[in-house]
C-alpha cells in the first residue's frame, strides 16, 4: 500500500481497480470506513461515488489562473419556457438536474445555461448558452474551454461524441453518461480555422488520454453520405 502526496490517498498501485476510504469526505460520515472512492490505477483516476470528489491519482490539474469565470450574474433556476422546451426534448427533471441547467436573460430574451465543470473546481468553468426561442449560442470570452460532462462520465473505457449538448443530455436520458461534445460546436466544411473549436479537447486531453475508444455520433452523416454529401 503506497500513499500519494497530492491527494492523501491509499491504494494499491498492483490492483487495476479498487475502492478505498475518501479522505475527502470519510470523516465526516457515520460509517467512516466505507469505501466510497474507486481508483483505478490503471487509468490513473479517482471518483468518490458519495461526495463526488475526482481527480487524476498525479495530481495534474489545469492551470486556471489565466482564464476568467463565468460571471455569477442575473443566473435562476429554469422559467416555465426553458423547462417546457427542454420537457419537449424529452429531458426528466432527475437529469436536468444532474447536468445543473440554469437560465438567465440576454436583454429580454430567456437563454438555457449549460454549465462545464472540471474535478475539483465548485464553479463551473465556462458556460453555453441557447436561446429558448431563436436558436442562438452564446459564451463568455476569456473562460477556459473544456469537453461537457467530465465530471459524469464515470468509469468507462469508451466515450461517445455528439454535436451538442442536448444530444448529450438525450444520452444520459437514456441512461449512457459517458458522452461528450465540444464546447464550440462540430466541425464542418465550412470552417476556414478549426483551431478554436478544437480548444476544449486540447484543454481535456489529460481527462480523456485514458479512454481506449472513440465513438463519434455526428448528426445526419449516413444521410448526407447517401445523398452525395461531404465525406
Amino acid at each position: 500500500m503506497i500513499k500519494t502526496n497530492q491527494h492523501n490517498l491509499i491504494f494499491n498501485p498492483n490492483l487495476k481497480s479498487q475502492k478505498v476510504a475518501c479522505p475527502k469526505c470519510s470523516g465526516e460520515r457515520k460509517n467512516k470506513a466505507d469505501k466510497s472512492l474507486s481508483v483505478n490505477a490503471e487509468k490513473g483516476v479517482f471518483h468518490c461515488h458519495h461526495c463526488g470528489w475526482s481527480g487524476r491519482i498525479d495530481g495534474w490539474a489545469p492551470d486556471l489562473t489565466e482564464y476568467q469565470k463565468p460571471k455569477r450574474s442575473n443566473w435562476t433556476p429554469l422559467g416555465d419556457a426553458a423547462s417546457v422546451f427542454l420537457k419537449s426534448r424529452g429531458f426528466s427533471i432527475e437529469t436536468i438536474q444532474k447536468n445543473k441547467l440554469i437560465q438567465k436573460k440576454f436583454g429580454k430574451d430567456d437563454f438555457i445555461g449549460y454549465p462545464y465543470f472540471i474535478p475539483n473546481e465548485k464553479e463551473p468553468v465556462n458556460i453555453k448558452w441557447r436561446g429558448v426561442g431563436p436558436k442562438e449560442f452564446r459564451q463568455e470570452a476569456g473562460t477556459y474551454r473544456v469537453l461537457y460532462n467530465i465530471t459524469l462520465w464515470g468509469e468507462t473505457d469508451e466515450l461517445i461524441w455528439v454535436e451538442g449538448e442536448n444530444d448529450v443530455i438525450a444520452l444520459n436520458e437514456c441512461g449512457i453518461w459517458n458522452v461528450t461534445t465540444l464546447s464550440d460546436g462540430a466541425i464542418n466544411e465550412n470552417d476556414q480555422s478549426i483551431d478554436g473549436k478544437l480548444k476544449s479537447l486540447h484543454n481535456s486531453f489529460e481527462w480523456i488520454k485514458h479512454f481506449r475508444s472513440h465513438i463519434l455520433a455526428g448528426d445526419g452523416w449516413p444521410r448526407k453520405k447517401a445523398q452525395g454529401g461531404v465525406d
